[in-house]
């Protein structure tokens, strides 16, 4: 799974969030924001191994696999 995080120094912060367009707003949903450094816990919890972070242009990804 590739997931895209905050820069490693970026705080986990749990929100509530609404999808809009010109045609629908959405309902309310829980959505969470997560640094780079914070993302491996959340991956262990969720039963998934953090293999590797890697920034592109600004931006940071962390891949995350099922243990074997």
């Amino acid at each position: 799974v590739l997931v895209e995080t905050g820069p490693p120094s970026a705080p986990t912060r749990r929100l509530r969030v609404r999808l809009e367009s010109h045609a629908a707003i959405s309902p309310w949903f829980g959505w969470a924001t997560v640094g780079a450094r914070g993302i491996e816990s959340l991956a262990r919890a969720a039963g998934l191994e953090p293999r590797k972070t890697i920034e592109a242009e600004g931006r940071w990804f962390a891949i995350l696999e099922r243990p074997r």
